[in-house]
């Protein structure tokens, strides 16, 4: 039998760990905290309880799978490749949502170091139109800044959680962040015309 998974708390711990390895001072924005103070009951007794259970709502509400349901160690690459995926893009949504823009600051050398590691990068859930009618000019510079801070924090997020992960769960580590089986996924197959002679 199987010891139960604690995959919300390696979630928490890796979030924390993220902003820790980065050296990231951040502000929570307004209305996440605002949110937290009207309805103390539905997000834990303490404030560091609330926000855990703030941002493990958020990372729930924006999977689109329930990969975690289904682990088990025959599980091969592909499989954890798709779930590293999923993690990433909703630890993406969840960082937007939670960490106010700007990113006040954090290890450059390390920022720059993860941000050229790998090229993919999502829209964020804020149009850049948005930030330019909020900023001006300076809008177009401001949410790139911010995309691409969250765009690595995530990445070390989900790397840390799927470190994490290959403690139990080896073949987890050997996953590549929209790798191969990500990139075959992406192309269209188009059947074959119907050559049937009448």
């Amino acid at each position: 039998m199987s010891a139960v998974l604690p995959l919300e708390e390696w979630m928490i711990a890796s979030f924390w760990e993220m902003l820790r390895k980065l050296r990231v001072t951040y502000r929570f924005w307004p209305d996440v905290l605002q949110q937290i103070e009207e309805r103390p009951d539905d997000f834990g007794d303490t404030p560091q309880e609330r926000i855990e259970n703030y941002i493990l709502d958020a990372l729930f509400d924006y999977h689109e799978d329930d990969w975690w349901e289904r682990i088990n160690p025959a599980q091969g690459e592909a499989f954890w490749e798709g779930a590293k995926n999923e993690f990433f893009l909703a630890a993406l949504q969840t960082l937007e949502e939670v960490i106010a823009e700007p990113i006040l600051a954090m290890d450059e050398e390390a920022f720059r170091a993860i941000q050229q590691s790998f090229s993919f990068r999502a829209n964020l859930q804020t149009p850049v139109g948005e930030y330019l009618d909020a900023y001006g000019e300076e809008g177009a510079a401001r949410y790139e800044d911010y995309a691409e801070r969250l765009h690595v924090m995530a990445k070390v997020w989900t790397d840390l959680l799927f470190a994490r992960l290959e403690e139990r769960y080896p073949r987890a580590r050997q996953a590549t962040l929209f790798g191969p089986y990500y990139r075959r996924g992406q192309f269209r197959v188009i059947s074959s015309k119907d050559k049937e002679e009448k």
